[in-house]
């Protein structure tokens, strides 16, 4: 659901860029380029650094649930009811660091990924033809 999402969202994003640029202004006299091979190559980083930073992320969580069952497991052999509740309490709290320290590394990459995509999307956006009809328009 969450990949779908992010599918729907990346394409409507993408539309929304291109859209635009490749639109002409209500008079017909200017049209607007997209440099296709530069937004796709900027498209190609941005996605390439969220599927890394999930991966990264997914790997975390397996390794927090891993250390998490076998301190648990470790915990209940404790005969001591002091003993066993500080052990419980212990592999909880390790377990809800390293999720949380995954998630927040998981926001920090997909935070960068966008922003590094957003700053090499404006430099794709085309310039108006040779015209000069933009200039007439803007006064």
């Amino acid at each position: 659901m969450k990949r779908e999402t992010t599918i729907v969202l990346t394409t409507a994003f993408v539309l929304a860029l291109i859209a635009p640029a490749m639109a002409q202004n209500p008079d017909n006299t200017t049209n607007v380029t997209v440099n296709v091979p530069c937004i796709q190559d900027a498209i190609e980083k941005r996605d390439t650094a969220i599927i890394s930073a999930v991966n990264t992320f997914s790997s975390s969580a397996v390794t927090a649930l891993e250390t998490r069952k076998t301190g648990l497991k470790a915990a209940w052999e404790k005969t001591n009811v002091s003993e066993l509740r500080l052990a419980l309490r212990d592999a909880w709290k390790k377990y809800k660091k390293s999720v949380t320290d995954a998630r927040k590394q998981l926001r920090t990459g997909k935070k960068a990924a966008w922003q590094t995509f957003k700053t090499e999307s404006t430099l794709c956006k085309g310039t108006a033809d040779s015209t000069g009809a933009s200039t007439d328009n803007a006064i």
